[in-house]
């Protein structure tokens, strides 16, 4: 698992959130960034800020299944360490 195959899970994710392509773009790029340089204490408050919301039921779902992956891939989220020392 990559930062290639976890950036297509946020975007999936987004696809489902939002309806406009420069506000799901917009998203996207900060989880991204969020990603890289927070890891999972990042996105965990990224996503539970969002999931407080009022969200419809394929949102929440979709928002709770990134939440869940990212929980269970915690070990792997060094990115930003792993691209600096490249």
């Amino acid at each position: 698992m990559d930062i290639y195959y976890r950036a297509e899970t946020i975007s999936d994710c987004g696809k489902v959130l939002f309806g406009g392509a420069t506000e799901r773009r917009e998203w996207f790029e900060r989880m991204r960034l969020v990603l890289l340089s927070e890891c999972l204490v990042g996105i965990e408050c990224e996503l539970s800020s969002l999931l407080s919301g009022k969200l419809k039921k394929p949102e929440r779902a979709a928002m709770t299944s990134l939440l869940e992956y990212f929980r269970n891939n915690a070990h792997r989220l060094n990115d930003a360490e792993r691209l600096a020392a490249v």
